[in-house]
């Protein structure tokens, strides 16, 4: 195309700076210097006692999804039982609960809760599931584990 389809591109005039419309404010330097600190980790030039205000809305950070090795790791701890064991039985759980939802069953599994799937939408790649949790209070099954008689 050459510099003359370049030249036809541009709205009015012929340099970065030309104003349109659609145009938008130019980045500032420091966001288009690889390497150097964006606005979400740059040191805040606010004074510590704003910083510290408890009434300032605090930022929200998305928990850590649970993996599997973490919940079997948790299972082994609780129970005492040996990982290679906790895996299987975890295994086995999972599998159960997934048939369930694939059935469109409802769940009432204490403490974790009652869940029912409200919409199955399958896909040929996969099927989504939308379930609705209802869970008790946070401090009511602190344990979640009955003592066995051993």
């Amino acid at each position: 195309m050459g510099e003359t389809a370049k030249g036809e591109r541009t709205r009015t005039g012929t340099g970065a700076g030309a104003s349109g419309s659609r145009s938008r404010p130019p980045a500032p330097a420091s966001a288009a210097e690889p390497g150097r600190n964006t606005p979400d980790d740059a040191p805040s030039s606010l004074p510590s006692e704003v910083l510290a205000d408890a009434s300032l809305p605090s930022p929200q950070v998305e928990p850590a999804t649970l993996r599997l090795k973490e919940l079997v790791d948790q299972v082994a701890i609780r129970t005492g039982a040996p990982r290679r064991d906790v895996r299987a039985v975890v295994d086995a759980v999972l599998v159960a609960l997934g048939q369930a939802l694939d059935a469109d069953r409802p769940l009432a599994l204490p403490p974790f809760g009652k869940a029912r799937v409200i919409r199955h939408k399958e896909t040929i790649r996969s099927d989504t599931l939308t379930l609705k949790l209802r869970r008790g209070h946070a401090g009511k099954h602190d344990e979640g584990l009955a003592e066995t008689d051993e």
